[in-house]
C-alpha cells in the first residue's frame, strides 16, 4: 500500500513539473513574440533621413583649368572641361543607386539648389558651403545632407577600342550630419583612363570594363557606385 501511495505521489509530482515547464516555455514564447518588432518597421526606424543636394559644377565658378579645392574638406582636384548635362546625369544616377542600396530614407528636394542660393543671398557675410548645407537640412528636418561637386567630366574622343583622348572624370561626395555640421563620410573619384600597357595594376578594372575605352558617363557611374557602396548605413 505504501509503495502504491509513493508511486502515485511520484506520478503527480512529475505531471505537475511537466505542466510547470510547459507553462514557462509558452509564457516565454509569448513574451518574446510580443517584443519582436516588424522587420520593416524596425529597419525604417533605424534608417536616417537624408536630403540629396544637386551636384555642383565648380568649374562654372573657378574655371576649367587649374587646381580647385573641395569646399567641404579642402582636398585638391585638377579641374577640366565639364559636359553640359553632367550635373543632371549625376543627380539622377546618385538617386537611383541610393534607392537600390535602401540604406536611407531619401528626401530629394527638387528646389534644394534654389534654397542654397536663397540662403546665400540672405546673409550679408558669405557662408561656407558646409553651413549652407546644414541650414537647408534643418529647414527640411532631415538627419543628414548628401551632396557633391564636379571638377572634371570630359568624354573620350574616339570609340570603344581606339581613342585619341580618353575619358576623364573627377568628383567627390560628402555626408554631413545636420545636428552638429560634422562630416560623417567623404569619398572622391578622380580618374583619366589609361591604357593597360601603362599600368598593369589596372588589369581587373580593364576586364570589368570589357577591355574597352569607356565614356565619361560610364566612368562616372562606376565611380559613383563604388563610393556609394562605401557609405556607412548608420
Amino acid at each position: 500500500m505504501g509503495q502504491i501511495h509513493a508511486a502515485q505521489n511520484w506520478f503527480v509530482t512529475r505531471t505537475c513539473l511537466a505542466a510547470y515547464i510547459l507553462l514557462i516555455f509558452f509564457g516565454l514564447s509569448a513574451v518574446f513574440a510580443g517584443e519582436k518588432a516588424s522587420p520593416d518597421l524596425d529597419s525604417t526606424a533605424k534608417r536616417r533621413t537624408v536630403l540629396l543636394l544637386p551636384f555642383k559644377d565648380l568649374t562654372a565658378v573657378y574655371g576649367a583649368y587649374g587646381n580647385i579645392r573641395s569646399p567641404i574638406n579642402g582636398r585638391v582636384f585638377l579641374s577640366g572641361p565639364v559636359e553640359k548635362k553632367a550635373t543632371r546625369f549625376m543627380d539622377a544616377r546618385l538617386h537611383t543607386l541610393l534607392s537600390e542600396k535602401d540604406a536611407f530614407v531619401l528626401i530629394a528636394a527638387e528646389e534644394a539648389g534654389d534654397m542654397l542660393t536663397t540662403l546665400a543671398n540672405q546673409h550679408q557675410q558669405a557662408l561656407t558651403e558646409r553651413s549652407l548645407w546644414v541650414e537647408v537640412g534643418r529647414a527640411e528636418g532631415v538627419d543628414a545632407v548628401l551632396g557633391g561637386f564636379i571638377y572634371r567630366f570630359k568624354n573620350r574622343t574616339g570609340r570603344d577600342y581606339g581613342v585619341e583622348e580618353a575619358a576623364s572624370v573627377a568628383f567627390d561626395l560628402h555626408l554631413i550630419r545636420v545636428a552638429d555640421g560634422r562630416t560623417q563620410w567623404s569619398g572622391r573619384f578622380d580618374e583619366t583612363q589609361q591604357p593597360l600597357s601603362s599600368n598593369i595594376y589596372n588589369f581587373k578594372k580593364f576586364i570589368n570594363r570589357g577591355g574597352k575605352w569607356v565614356t565619361s558617363r560610364e566612368m562616372a557611374s562606376g565611380g559613383l557606385k563604388a563610393l556609394i557602396d562605401d557609405i556607412p548605413a548608420r
